[in-house]
């Protein structure tokens, strides 16, 4: 048993911060009730104008240490000050609007003991969405991640072909993983070891090239499965930006609109004027071959690809036309021009999203989620965390007599239904047109023009997204929900 009070190890947790006092004070309360208590907090405030000084003076906590930037930094410059201040064996960046998870350190700390103090961690993290940030999503959401690896039952050592790997498709623009810092836990060595190339934070994505650089230049990572952190994205978060197209205004709001004019010189004059998430990205990349060498070479065509592709779902087709033509074709050869057209004729990924809505979570904060953790910790598959939210609440035995359906034939609608037999509540089927006439959970599976219009039918929509379509044709048909789960026949 390790004596978590006793250990040597320091962390550092660092908040840079620029008038968010309300979320600040949040993030800093998580980190206030961690069992293991030998860490410091630094925060780094922005210039800003808010007296956050004297509320943390007043918390009278020698472990936290203040700094107001005598003037205003862009975001890259305000997070190396804050890692230059770091006194810790191991360090832990966070933004103002994210949360450690209440046994976050000890639980990093048995992880860096058992594997013998490697110079990187990667865990997962939460990444919460705030109500009425995202204007497709204005419920919220949560989603459970881990940048590296998809799946991670298991904890262990991740290879260095692996991770070379993962930043050559990265510079390749052909699989990016989340780069946010908040799934990392670096060493204080290996820290030194990226400074000896520049800043241990370089313009304009600081994640993108920090999180890369340590993956390459690490000798031990460890992906462990515990989740360790909370990411907010909230009003003035740059995900905030990104969730509404506005990347643009976001870089601005960041200090680092003017990348283009200072990107390293073997990218300078292939960028494009418009799409900053994937613009700012090439001429980070770019920082990372200039300094690691060809191998991680940023590949112009596949950059360009995926600017017409984010462009197509949002400018017209004569915008795109004028922009592939005067900023993209003379920098590439006519058939390289061609296959590019080609290759984004009929691709609008984002086509889709307008016409969907996910499904209502009851938080409106960090702290509020994390009120709840203890809950949250019992969901196995956390993308249903709003299905099993809401059966912990639901009261379905008035519908014991009814004829009842569940909207999708997959996982989350099977979950319904092993939830209703425990509660000797039978259902007739499932509805599901790609699966009609099938069996699905030793169950039929109907198409929804095959079920009884009568006015003891009750539907179930267990899919995690409302989609506009099915709600018109379930209203069409006199189905009218209360909660958006269940829809019963009105009487007609």
């Amino acid at each position: 048993m390790v004596d978590f009070n006793s250990s040597k190890i320091l962390f550092s947790i660092l908040i840079p911060t620029k008038d968010r006092f309300e979320l600040l004070k949040k993030s800093i309360r998580s980190v206030l009730v961690q069992d293991y208590k030998n860490w410091e907090l630094i925060i780094s405030d922005n210039h800003g104008n808010q007296n956050i000084g004297e509320w943390i003076e007043r918390l009278n906590d020698c472990r936290i240490r203040y700094k107001w930037q005598p003037k205003e930094l862009t975001v890259t410059d305000n997070w190396n000050k804050a890692n230059d201040m770091a006194r810790g064996d191991y360090i832990i960046m966070l933004g103002d609007d994210d949360a450690l998870l209440p046994d976050a350190l000890s639980i990093l700390l048995r992880r860096i003991q058992e594997y013998n103090m490697p110079e990187l961690v990667v865990f997962y993290a939460y990444t919460f969405t705030q109500p009425d940030v995202d204007t497709n999503n204005p419920w919220g959401s949560v989603i459970k991640h881990n940048p590296v690896i998809k799946q991670c039952e298991d904890s262990g050592y991740i290879s260095r072909s692996d991770r070379e790997k993962k930043v050559i498709e990265c510079c390749q623009f052909e699989n990016r993983f989340t780069h946010n810092m908040q799934y990392f836990c670096y060493s204080r060595l290996l820290c030194e070891k990226i400074k000896q190339y520049g800043d241990f934070y370089e313009p304009p994505y600081p994640d993108y090239y920090t999180s890369c650089m340590m993956l390459i230049l690490s000798e031990q990572v460890v992906a462990i499965s515990e989740s360790i952190a909370v990411i907010g994205v909230t009003p003035k978060s740059y995900g905030c930006y990104y969730l509404n197209n506005n990347e643009k205004e976001g870089m601005e709001f960041h200090k680092e609109a003017d990348y283009r004019l200072v990107a390293p010189k073997s990218v300078r004059r292939y960028l494009c004027s418009v799409d900053e998430m994937d613009t700012a990205a090439a001429a980070t990349y770019a920082l990372i071959w200039e300094r690691l060498g060809e191998k991680y070479k940023v590949n112009v065509h596949n950059y360009y690809k995926a600017v017409l592709r984010r462009m197509i779902s949002l400018q017209s087709m004569e915008e795109i036309s004028i922009l592939a033509e005067n900023e993209i074709k003379p920098n590439i050869t006519e058939k390289e021009y061609k296959d590019l057209l080609s290759c984004v004729k009929n691709c609008n990924i984002n086509g889709d999203r307008e016409s969907k809505r996910v499904r209502y979570l009851p938080w409106q904060d960090v702290e509020d989620f994390l009120s709840d953790f203890a809950f949250v910790r019992t969901v196995d598959h956390l993308a249903d965390l709003d299905l099993y939210y809401w059966l912990s609440f639901v009261d379905l035995s008035e519908f014991r007599d009814a004829s009842i359906y569940i909207w999708g034939a997959y996982y989350r609608g099977q979950i319904i239904r092993e939830y209703l037999s425990d509660s000797n509540i039978k259902i007739k089927g499932y509805i599901d047109g790609k699966m009609k006439d099938n069996i699905y959970d030793s169950i039929r599976v109907y198409g929804f023009e095959d079920i009884p219009k009568e006015n003891h039918t009750v539907i179930i929509y267990s899919m995690r997204h409302l989609f506009d379509e099915v709600i018109d044709t379930l209203n069409v048909c006199s189905f009218y929900s209360e909660d958006s789960w269940i829809y019963k026949r009105i009487n007609i």
